[in-house]
């Protein structure tokens, strides 16, 4: 079997788990696979289709994407040694956790 129909079969067990998962962090972490292998199949079709054509595809530079929320509802919890902020962003799930920055700063 080659990698394209081993990733299509793989991205197929994973919308499968997907359907069945009802923990939020289980979905997060299956929503997180399923994007890797789905940018895997396109490398490998944009690969395969630079082959095929017998020119290599160009490489276009990734530009780097961020969008700014300012915070204005939270809840937090505190102890002597730590501070824990809880915060509700709508489709921050989506995102790989280490594309996720905070900044804090004074009033």
């Amino acid at each position: 079997m080659s990698s394209k129909q081993n990733l299509q079969k793989d991205a197929e067990e994973i919308q499968h788990l997907l359907s069945l998962a009802t923990r939020e962090r289980v979905k997060n972490v299956l929503k997180l696979e399923q994007q890797k292998i789905e940018a895997e199949m396109n490398r490998l079709s944009n690969t395969e289709a630079g082959k095929d054509e017998g020119t290599s595809v160009p490489k276009v530079p990734k530009q780097k994407e961020f969008h700014a929320k300012k915070i204005t509802n939270y809840g937090w919890d505190q102890s002597e040694k730590s501070v824990k902020m809880y915060v509700s962003l709508k489709g921050v799930h989506t995102v790989p956790a280490e594309q996720v920055r905070v900044k804090y700063t004074q009033k």
